[in-house]
């Protein structure tokens, strides 16, 4: 027998408007109460009812994808693959941003009660959510975040191409002390990059880099390159978690009079379509967002139509493209990490 939302007010002693203004994030209630309340739903795993229904045999011709927000052309080249795919085989595409928002969960629980399957980015929600939702049947495929046991994973190679940036930067040119500008705890992706740096910098027998803890938006770049430059340490060269902070840096760095790669090298990740048109041209590692969005698509397509459960992580290759901002000469060179089963 299905659990109700009556059922959970019981549970946690409370009125069933506080069980619901708990999972709409309106009206105040306190935090213990709150935590009473989050702790039945999980004990009793309450999902609400609009979710059960779309799952009693109806299609809505439709898929979800959940990002933490839309800022950058991260975003965009993922979504165009995603949404081709989608289109192709006749779905729409219904799009949620979380933006780190209190309700984030019950907006998911809403969106999956509204689709035949979802996919579900790095930053959005707990695991404990995501598995929560999956086990009420609705196909999930996971999106550049850590793995779940039994849900199919589609990511990028991140630790061999920074292991392969850092060994260029010294190789080629000498750098010893680095700095990364990210937050390896806001990101799967960026951990793993910054894993990828710390382990290529063991190896190397270099200084221990220092990490500047910023989110990803140019604005943020900025005002790291500003503090690093206010405390006068500035390293040989500076590893940005993605090319917008890496485009922050450069206008920090213009602001006070230093030159890139003279004064400082930067390098960048995406590689962005202004990466190469910024002076100097960056070198970034180049990640092929929009088959990112695809190859999910079709993961989630596969579980929805032809009923099989894909188990598998898809780890798509990188490429790292040298650019004049890390000291390389004209074109530079160009070397692919490889794709990756496990």
């Amino acid at each position: 027998m299905p659990v109700t939302i009556k059922d959970v007010a019981k549970y946690a002693g409370v009125s069933i408007a506080t069980v619901s203004r708990v999972q709409n994030g309106i009206g105040q209630v306190s935090p213990e109460t709150q935590k009473r309340v989050l702790a039945a739903i999980r004990q009793l795993n309450y999902i609400p009812n609009r979710v059960g229904q779309a799952l009693q045999g109806q299609r809505h011709a439709a898929l979800g994808i959940v990002f933490p927000d839309f800022s950058g052309p991260y975003y965009s080249g993922v979504m165009l693959g995603f949404e081709n795919q989608a289109v192709t085989a006749g779905y729409s595409v219904v799009v949620l941003a979380t933006h780190r928002r209190p309700e984030s969960t019950q907006l998911i629980v809403d969106l999956a009660g509204r689709v035949d399957g979802l996919v579900m980015m790095d930053r959005t929600v707990s695991n404990d959510t995501v598995t929560d939702i999956a086990r009420c049947g609705i196909p999930i495929v996971l999106l550049a975040r850590s793995a779940i046991t039994g849900m199919p994973c589609v990511r990028c190679e991140n630790r061999q191409a920074a292991e392969e940036l850092v060994g260029h930067l010294n190789g080629e040119h000498g750098y010893r002390k680095f700095a990364f500008l990210g937050n390896p705890d806001l990101s799967f992706d960026v951990m793993e990059r910054w894993q990828g740096i710390q382990s290529a910098i063991q190896q190397f027998h270099l200084p221990d880099p220092d990490l500047i803890r910023c989110e990803y938006r140019q604005a943020d770049g900025r005002q790291a390159a500003h503090d690093l430059l206010a405390s006068g340490q500035l390293p040989e060269c500076l590893l940005c978690a993605n090319d917008e902070v890496a485009f922050g840096v450069y206008q920090a760095m213009r602001e006070a009079g230093k030159r890139i790669p003279q004064d400082v090298a930067v390098t960048g990740w995406d590689d962005v379509l202004t990466a190469d048109l910024v002076d100097p041209p960056l070198t970034s590692v180049r990640q092929p967002t929009q088959q990112l969005g695809d190859v999910a698509a079709h993961t989630l397509l596969t579980m929805i139509e032809q009923t099989v459960k894909p188990l598998s992580s898809t780890i798509l290759p990188s490429r790292v493209v040298f650019r004049h901002s890390c000291g390389c000469i004209g074109k530079g060179c160009e070397f692919r990490t490889e794709a990756l089963r496990p």
